[in-house]
């Protein structure tokens, strides 16, 4: 019994054919749910990878990389004011948690007594010549963590670096292939410190 000619009709075709085949996502391997027959990812973040993982098939991770950057500065550039809106939104709502890492990070900074004196980070500066240890241009050096503190890397001599300010930026809270362990030969009295 049956409710009506479409319901007759899909029952009919299972008999004859059998049940359709199961699709699934081509990224997470989850079953597609959409009624599109052509879909090949089960939403759109899914869609979005295999879109990414494409170009870098087709034109190399490097130069999508530079694409993608470049395409995500335009459009930040297009949409400063929402930008700033979004920002000022984003921060409202989850400022505790904000604050909270922010003060996490001091903490971790000041902790019993280990940090970078003058001396220790002109030091650095000296080691490196003035230079840029990520592209080696002689400019203003900014102090940088080669095991960021997000990471669990201290803060001390063994693991500082000076890097330009868009090399800086560039690097965010990751922690760069083949970077040098450390610009200082370590002794044991400064693994001690730095632990």
């Amino acid at each position: 019994m049956t409710c009506g000619d479409a319901c007759y009709l899909r029952r009919l075709y299972v008999l004859r054919h059998g049940p359709k085949p199961r699709r699934s996502c081509s990224v997470c391997g989850s079953d597609i749910t959409s009624k599109q027959r052509t879909a090949k990812t089960c939403s759109d973040k899914c869609k979005q990878a295999a879109y990414c993982k494409r170009q870098v098939a087709s034109v190399g991770e490097e130069a999508f990389r530079i694409r993608r950057n470049r395409a995500i500065k335009s459009w930040l550039g297009r949409n400063k004011d929402w930008l700033r809106k979004w920002t000022r939104v984003h921060y409202l709502a989850n400022r505790e948690e904000i604050l909270l890492r922010n003060h996490a990070r001091r903490a971790v900074l000041k902790l019993d007594g280990v940090g970078l004196s003058v001396a220790e980070w002109r030091a650095v500066v000296r080691k490196q010549r003035g230079r840029c240890a990520h592209c080696s241009r002689m400019v203003k050096l900014t102090m940088d963590h080669i095991i960021p503190i997000f990471h669990g890397g201290a803060h001390c001599a063994p693991n500082i670096q000076g890097l330009c300010g868009p090399c800086n930026s560039r690097k965010q809270h990751r922690i760069e292939p083949g970077t040098q362990a450390t610009l200082f030969d370590r002794r044991p009295d400064e693994e001690d410190r730095c632990a």
